[in-house]
C-alpha cells in the first residue's frame, strides 16, 4: 500500500452527516470522496467547479445554465476531465482493491 497522510478538518456536524448519507448511498467513504476531490483539483489545476457569489434568490438564469453546460462540454471535448471509472480504478489499485 502506498503511503498515506491524515487530514484533519472541521466541518459542521449536519453537513458531515448529510454528505456521508449521500456518499454511503453511492458506496463511497468520506476518505474516498476526498481522494476523488483532491485528484480532480490536480487534474483541473484548481477547484473542479466555479466558486462565485450568487444572487440573493440562489437561482441561475437559463442563460447561465447553458453557459455552465457549454463549459463542461468544452472541458470534456478538450479532454480536461477524468472519467469517474478511471478515478475509482486508480483508487482501488492504490488501496489494494479495498474500495
Amino acid at each position: 500500500m502506498s503511503k498515506t497522510v491524515n487530514l484533519n478538518v472541521r466541518i459542521q456536524p449536519e453537513i458531515k452527516n448529510q454528505a456521508e448519507e449521500i456518499l454511503n448511498d453511492l458506496g463511497l467513504s468520506a476518505s474516498t470522496a476526498i481522494n476523488i476531490f483532491y485528484r480532480q483539483i490536480i487534474e483541473q489545476q484548481g477547484l473542479p467547479f466555479e466558486v462565485k457569489h450568487r444572487d440573493n434568490n440562489n437561482t441561475l438564469s437559463k442563460e447561465s445554465i447553458y453557459q455552465e453546460i457549454d463549459k463542461g462540454l468544452k472541458s470534456y471535448l478538450e479532454g480536461k476531465v477524468t472519467p469517474v471509472e478511471r478515478v475509482l480504478e486508480e483508487l482501488k489499485q492504490e488501496y489494494n482493491n479495498t474500495i
